[in-house]
């Protein structure tokens, strides 16, 4: 998991680009974080039969720490192991790798 408030960095930017045979497109995303909340700003722009349209849109996202994701899912009754970086090593606290959620019900 990514998206959590150990891990976070803020005023990541992400551009992408897509076309297909009607046209082409182009999507800016930048980040920024308030107290536990992202905030991810996205524009827009396709460009079709010789115009380009654009838009932009802003996404808003709580973080939460890996353990009140523990804390969570436990509430809701799974038996949660955390391992870290995507290997089957168990996380620790301190770490600042990557943490997976493996929750059985």
């Amino acid at each position: 998991m990514g998206f959590n408030k150990e891990r976070w960095r803020d005023g990541l930017i992400d551009i992408s680009s897509f076309e297909n045979k009607s046209f082409k497109g182009v999507r800016l995303g930048l980040s920024y974080r308030k107290k536990d909340n992202i905030f991810i700003k996205f524009y827009f722009f396709i460009y079709k039969n010789n115009k380009i349209i654009s838009w932009e849109e802003t996404h808003k996202l709580k973080l939460f720490s890996t353990l009140e994701v523990k804390r969570i899912m436990e509430k809701i009754g799974f038996k949660v192991r955390i391992y870290e970086d995507y290997k089957n090593k168990l996380w620790n606290k301190n770490s600042k790798k990557y943490v997976v959620f493996v929750g059985v019900k």
